[in-house]
């Protein structure tokens, strides 16, 4: 009996006998080989998903960044049917004019040499430095300027009463008072720049703001405020001219406003505050990190590049451009890791020519 009992003891120990050392050291690092593989994917993944995301924004930059520029980049020297030297009366006053500098001169392209421009050039423009986190690699961004009439915004003259300076149109208008109009009269020989305000008892009339210098709108010779000439017509604007709002658009690379330390493709357009004409500046596509453009000039008139594109510092006359590469960077948001770069950024280079459809303008 005692014997039985002892086998029973001895067999019931031996069935709670627990996990030796080395048996539980061996599961210990297994287990840790499967934790360590998890949390590997784990990371993996996270990190693929934020590269996805930074490059899917990216893209999405791309896309728009590059729809907007192409579209003002075809538009620029659009000036309805004025021909390629039309006689122009700039009839703003010089402190209007003063206000936008440059948005004038009816150029329908002009650019700025990031590395290459007089510092004067680039002053008014606060482009993206290296100081603020342009790669010390990298050149400074160039600008350009486009200008064209808001073709979508016609109207079409019906009568011009130069003794009460109004302009009556077949349109109804509802613009800002002292917007920038460009007039292209029906001769197509004729341009005016002036600035207009609202009649407020018919949103059929355009009353000639007193920002201008006179209540004329038409010109035998080139007429601005400060030379006065005596060859200035008093006859009034042909029924059937058409009228434009004035457009400059400046593209420049800037530190970001909405994203703290980010670079960003900006426009600085005109915009009028209280019936004043002003400069103001707008985000476009943010993360663009820098731009370079050169120019495809055509001197001999046959619709072709003379030669190699040039860089806005080499370009002597801008009435020859008739094409422009542009070059972009676009850079992710945040850092992403392993990217080949100091600074664990992901960046997109692209690259594409666009032909203006207004050459010669």
């Amino acid at each position: 009996m005692t014997h039985g009992t002892d086998r029973i003891t001895a067999t019931t120990l031996q069935l709670k006998r627990g996990f030796t050392i080395i048996e539980l050291l061996i599961a210990l690092t297994i287990g840790l080989f499967i934790l360590a593989g998890v949390v590997q994917i784990t990371i993996n993944s996270k990190r693929s998903y934020i590269d996805n995301r930074e490059i899917s924004s990216i893209h999405d930059n791309v896309r728009y960044a590059l729809d907007i520029l192409a579209k003002d980049f075809r538009a620029a020297g659009y000036r309805a049917c004025a021909n390629a030297s039309p006689t122009v009366a700039n009839i703003i006053n010089s402190s209007q004019k003063n206000n936008i500098s440059g948005a004038f001169d009816l150029k329908a392209v002009s650019g700025i040499d990031g590395d290459n421009s007089p510092s004067e050039a680039i002053s008014s423009l606060p482009i993206y430095s290296h100081s603020q986190g342009l790669p010390s690699s990298a050149a400074t961004p160039d600008a350009v300027t486009l200008r064209a009439v808001a073709n979508s915004n016609e109207l079409s003259v019906r009568q011009h009463n130069p003794a009460s300076a109004v302009l009556s149109t077949w349109q109804a208008n509802g613009f800002v008072n002292g917007t920038a109009f460009i007039l292209a009269d029906a001769s197509c020989q004729n341009l005016t720049i002036f600035m207009g305000d609202q009649n407020t008892t018919t949103s059929n009339e355009i009353k000639i703001s007193s920002k201008n210098c006179t209540k004329n709108l038409s010109a035998t010779a080139p007429f601005n405020c400060e030379n006065s000439l005596s060859t200035n017509s008093q006859a009034p604007i042909s029924p059937g001219s058409s009228v434009f709002p004035y457009v400059a658009n400046t593209y420049f690379i800037g530190l970001s406003t909405i994203f703290a330390n980010a670079p960003a493709l900006k426009r600085r357009y005109i915009n009028v505050n209280n019936g004043n004409l002003e400069y103001k500046t707008e985000e476009i596509a943010v993360g663009v990190e820098n731009m370079q453009l050169t120019f495809g000039v055509d001197a001999n008139r046959d619709g072709k590049v003379d030669s190699t594109f040039k860089t806005a510092n080499n370009i002597t006359k801008w009435d020859q451009v008739i094409a422009m590469n542009i070059a972009l960077t676009l850079r992710s948001f945040n850092p992403v890791g392993n990217t080949g770069q100091t600074d664990g950024y992901l960046r997109k280079n692209i690259e594409t020519t666009i032909t203006l459809r207004n050459t010669g303008r």
